[in-house]
C-alpha cells in the first residue's frame, strides 16, 4: 500500500471516530474522572478550562462564529483555498492526490462548523473559532518568524516540493492553501475535540503525533523534519488553545511556509 493511501485511510478513520463521538454521552469532567476546574481557577489559569488530564463538559472548547464579519472573512478564505486545490488538481498532476486529501480535510471541518452553527445540540466535534482576529494574525506571524529562526538553528529547513509553476502559484499552494487546510483539520477541529475528550496534555500530544505521521506519509520527510513538525504542532496548539482561536495557528503556519517558500524560490526569483 502506498503511503498516500495510508493517509487517506487514516483520515477516514479519524472522521469515523469523530462521528462516533456524537452518539456518546460525555457529561462533565468530574463525572468521568476528569480534572475540570471551575471558579477562581477557571479565571486565573493559562488555559480555560484547565482540564489538563481528563475531559471537559461538552462544548467547553468550541467557539461559535457569532460575529457576521468574521463569518464572511472565513467564508472567503475557505472559498479561495478550495479554488486553489481545485486548480492544483487540474493543472498540477503531482499535486492531485494530496490536493484531494486537503479538500477532504476542509470539507470535514466545514461540516463540523456548519453543525455547530446550525444545530449545536447535535455537536459531534469541537471547533475553534476565529477569536480575536487582529491579535491572532499579529502574534501568529511573530511566532512563525521565531519558529523559522529556531528551525534554522537546528538545521530543520523544510523541503518545498519543486513545481514548474510561477512563484505566486507555488506560494498559493504551499504558503496559503496548505496551511489553512492543515490548521483547520488539526488545530481547528482535532485538537479541541481531543482536548475536550482527553485533556489538554493528551490532546496536544495526540494531535501533534497525528500531524507528524501525516507529514511522514504524505511527504516522506526525514526524522529531523518530522521532529520539527511535532514541535511546531505543539507550539501552534498551545497558542490556539491559549487564545481559543484558529487564526493564530493559521497565521503562524502561513508565516513559516511563506518564509521557506521564499528561501526555496530565491534563486528563481532572482
Amino acid at each position: 500500500m502506498e503511503p498516500i493511501e495510508l493517509v487517506v485511510f487514516a483520515l477516514m478513520a479519524l472522521a469515523a471516530w469523530l462521528l462516533l463521538r456524537s452518539g456518546r454521552s460525555r457529561g462533565t469532567g468530574a463525572a468521568r474522572g476528569g480534572t475540570f476546574f471551575t471558579g477562581a481557577v477557571r479565571g486565573g489559569t493559562f488555559f480555560t478550562p484547565s482540564n489538563w488530564f481528563g475531559p471537559a463538559p461538552t462544548g467547553s472548547w468550541t467557539e461559535t462564529y457569532e460575529e457576521i464579519p468574521r463569518v464572511e472573512i472565513g467564508t472567503w478564505v475557505f472559498i479561495s483555498v478550495f479554488l486553489v486545490f481545485a486548480w492544483a488538481m487540474v493543472n498540477v498532476p503531482e499535486m492531485f492526490t494530496i490536493s484531494v486529501i486537503y479538500f477532504f480535510m476542509l470539507i470535514v471541518y466545514t461540516i463540523a462548523w456548519a453543525t455547530e452553527a446550525i444545530r449545536p445540540e447535535v455537536r459531534w466535534a469541537a471547533v475553534l473559532g476565529p477569536g480575536k482576529v487582529g491579535k491572532g494574525i499579529l502574534f501568529g506571524l511573530i511566532a512563525g518568524a521565531v519558529w523559522v529562526m529556531v528551525e534554522s538553528l537546528l538545521a530543520m529547513q523544510a523541503e518545498v516540493l519543486p513545481l514548474a509553476l510561477a512563484p505566486l502559484a507555488v506560494w498559493g499552494i504551499w504558503g496559503f492553501a496548505i496551511p489553512v487546510a492543515e490548521e483547520s483539520a488539526f488545530r481547528g477541529m482535532l485538537l479541541p475535540t481531543a482536548v475536550e475528550d482527553l485533556g489538554i496534555i493528551p490532546g496536544l500530544i495526540l494531535t501533534s503525533f497525528v500531524f507528524t505521521v501525516f507529514h511522514w506519509l504524505a511527504f516522506d520527510q526525514t526524522f529531523l523534519l518530522l521532529a520539527g513538525a511535532f514541535g511546531f504542532s505543539i507550539v501552534a496548539g498551545v497558542l490556539a488553545l491559549r487564545m481559543r482561536s484558529i487564526v493564530i495557528a493559521v497565521a503562524m503556519h502561513i508565516a513559516v511556509n511563506t518564509i521557506w517558500v521564499l528561501m526555496a524560490l530565491g534563486p528563481v526569483i532572482a
